[in-house]
Parts: C-alpha cells; sequence; structure tokens
C-alpha cells in the first residue's frame, strides 16, 4: 500500500501512491532513522490510511500532532523516555538501571508531560543540580542525559542535544584505588572474626572469604561473580569463562575467557573439592546454596570492610581494581589486562597503568643504577 525508503539523510519516508489524487504520490516524513521504527509505524500508517482514518495528500505532517496526541507518545518526556528504555533493551541490567535512576529523577523533575523538543539545558542543569550529588557524579548523570537525548535527535524529536550544552565542573582524572596485600588480609582476617562470633545471620558467613581472595586476582565485577557457574570453570586448563545466558549479560555484552592464576586456582580448586559433585552450581554462593545477589554481595563486603578498618572509599569494585592494578604494577602491557578485564576499550585500562611510590623506586633504580 505504501513503500518505505530512507534518504540520504537517513531518514525515514513512506510514499503513498493513488492515481486518482493529485499529485498522485505522496511521500510522509517518519521523523526517524531506525529501521524498526519506521516498519512498526508504516504498519500503523498504512492500517489508518486503509481504514479512513488517515489521508497523507490531507495530513502529511502526521507526526506533529499524532505521536504527541497519546500519553505514551514520544512527543512528550514521559513516552520518550519509555521508548529509549524500549531501544536499549539489549544492554545489562546494570546499565539499566543506570539509566532508570537518572532519568526516573528527571521525569519527576521536569514533569512527565514536558515537551522532548522543549527541554532545555537550563532544565536539565536545574535537575543535576537538585540531585545534590559530587561533581563526579553529576557528569556520570549528565552522561545518561546525553545518552537519551541523542537517541530523541535520531528520532526526530528534536534538533539538537541540550545536553551537550551543559557547563559541568571539571573533575581531576584520578587513579582508582586499590587494595594493598595487608589491606586484603586484614578484610580476610575481619571476615573470619565475624564468623568466628557465633552470628546466626547469613551475612557474617564464610562465604565471602573465598570471594574476596579469588577476586583480587580475577577482577570480576559482582555481577559477574554472582552468576559464575562451574560450568564456565576448567580447573583442568586453568581457566574460566565470562558467560552470556541464563538471565545474564555481561556490562560489553562480549564474553571473555581468564587464565587461572596459582592464588585463584588454589581457591576455586579448594570450593570445586568441598561442593562436591551434588552441589550448587554456582561457584560462590550464598551460605544457603543460593545464587548470590549483586547488591547483597556489595552490601555484605562494605559492612566487611568497615570492620576491617579499611577506608570508606572501599567497595567490592575495589576488588576489581586490585587486580588492574597489580598486573599494571608487575608490568603487563594495557592491551593485555583490557582483554583480561573485560573494558570496552584502551582508554579504559590506561587508567590502572600507574605504579606504587615503592615499585617505581625499584624500576627506575633497576634501570639507571648500572649507568
Amino acid at each position: 500500500m505504501a513503500s518505505l525508503f530512507a534518504r540520504p539523510s537517513g531518514t525515514y519516508y513512506l510514499s503513498f501512491h493513488d492515481a486518482r489524487r493529485r499529485p498522485p504520490r505522496k511521500q510522509v516524513s517518519l521523523r526517524t532513522r531506525t529501521k524498526r521504527t519506521a516498519a512498526a509505524l508504516q504498519r500503523r500508517l498504512e492500517d489508518a490510511y486503509a481504514l479512513g482514518d488517515y489521508d497523507p495528500w490531507v495530513d502529511p505532517d502526521w507526526s506533529a500532532d499524532r505521536r504527541e496526541s497519546g500519553p505514551e507518545g514520544a512527543e512528550r518526556l514521559g513516552g520518550a523516555v519509555e521508548a529509549f528504555y524500549a531501544s536499549r533493551a539489549h544492554l545489562s541490567p546494570h546499565t539499566l538501571q543506570k539509566y532508570r535512576v537518572v532519568l526516573g529523577g528527571m521525569l519527576r523533575h521536569l514533569g512527565p508531560a514536558t515537551r522532548t523538543a522543549a527541554v532545555t539545558a537550563g532544565d536539565l542543569a536545574g535537575y543535576l543540580a537538585a540531585t545534590d550529588t559530587k561533581p563526579v557524579s553529576r557528569r556520570s548523570y549528565a552522561g545518561s542525559l546525553s545518552a537519551l537525548f541523542n537517541w530523541a535527535v535520531s528520532e526526530g524529536l528534536r534538533g539538537e542535544n541540550p545536553a551537550a550544552a551543559l557547563r559541568l565542573e571539571r573533575v581531576p582524572e584520578k587513579h582508582p584505588r586499590y587494595l594493598s596485600a595487608a589491606d586484603v588480609g586484614a578484610l580476610c582476617a575481619a571476615i573470619e572474626a565475624a564468623a568466628g562470633a557465633g552470628h546466626a545471620h547469613e551475612g557474617s558467613g564464610l562465604w565471602l572469604l573465598p570471594v574476596v581472595r579469588a577476586n583480587v586476582y580475577l577482577g570480576l565485577r559482582a555481577s559477574e561473580v554472582a552468576h559464575l557457574r562451574w560450568e564456565h570453570v576448567d580447573l583442568r586448563r586453568r581457566a574460566l569463562r565470562i558467560a552470556n545466558g541464563d538471565g545474564f549479560r555481561t556490562k560489553t555484552g562480549r564474553e571473555r575467557t581468564l587464565p587461572l592464576a596459582a592464588p585463584p586456582y588454589g581457591v576455586l580448586a579448594g570450593l570445586r573439592e568441598r561442593a562436591g559433585a551434588g552441589g550448587a552450581p554456582w561457584v560462590f554462593p550464598s551460605a544457603t546454596g543460593r545464587r548470590l545477589h549483586p547488591n547483597y554481595l556489595s552490601r555484605r563486603f562494605k559492612a566487611m570492610a568497615r570492620a576491617a578498618g579499611l577506608p570508606d572509599h572501599v567497595c567490592f569494585h575495589t576488588t576489581r581494581h586490585t587486580a588492574a592494578s597489580w598486573l599494571a604494577e608487575r608490568g603487563v602491557g594495557v592491551e593485555a589486562i583490557r582483554a583480561y578485564m573485560g573494558h570496552s576499550s584502551v582508554r579504559v585500562t590506561e587508567r590502572y597503568m600507574h605504579v606504587s611510590p615503592h615499585s617505581l623506586a625499584a624500576q627506575v633504580g633497576a634501570a639507571f643504577n648500572e649507568v
């Protein structure tokens, strides 16, 4: 009934033909550069045309009225956010949750009925100021806002991205903070002490101990630890695979295989022997044998870090920073660390390419002492 095509700009159009009309062909902009969206709009308009509810010769600028007429229309901010979520359904649950926190707050601040095209940089700046967060968090929030409005521009909902005009406080780039061997020892001692005190609830159990001892070498994300299954561990080949599946998707969407160095291999081999053939399928189960929830893992780690007297900034993700930092200190190349950690780019990995003062002194001495 109507043919779908894209112009050189990337915007999709529908071409209606009726030899009895003048002109016999009428083209209608769908205001989207996404083929899937365009195909859905094609079906909608063809149905409306067949029922006599839509006439492209009379109402060629259909999107200006019809998209915003419904309460869930993307011309309104609430509908745009929901459509954006749907377009990002392939991303990891962690990323989607971040979008929901940031964009949900924006909707509460600006109102879901606000026109998507009417949002200004000043509106977004006001929202960021109202969050009362640190500059580094505001930059992270601004990234999520920019993703939404870049999508809105690509869908023809507005002409520019207002987040691009935000003036944010510069945040000095810092090397990720990590644990020393002494810190790890203190943390493990705190976990053992809590278990030895006879606390009844699961949070004080020894289940956290092998997680810590292994992850300062493996550098897994909390979600990767929680979803790691024995079927993905090959002790004979000393390797484990971070795999998608069973409702889990890695942050980048890519799987990776890690070699097992001696320290984490010893931890996993001990767990496998104690678990036996009929044990839980999870490598790091809770005390009751169930799969850990990443948020629970993070909370219990934080509690034990406090008990160990570690600085407030220490969290479970610090164990991931520790693995990358220890590799960098031992001279491992940036590309090898990127592959091991599963970073999306070398630029992310370069944050870890620092050395401790002691290591720097040793390396400089080795290089120059014989000159």
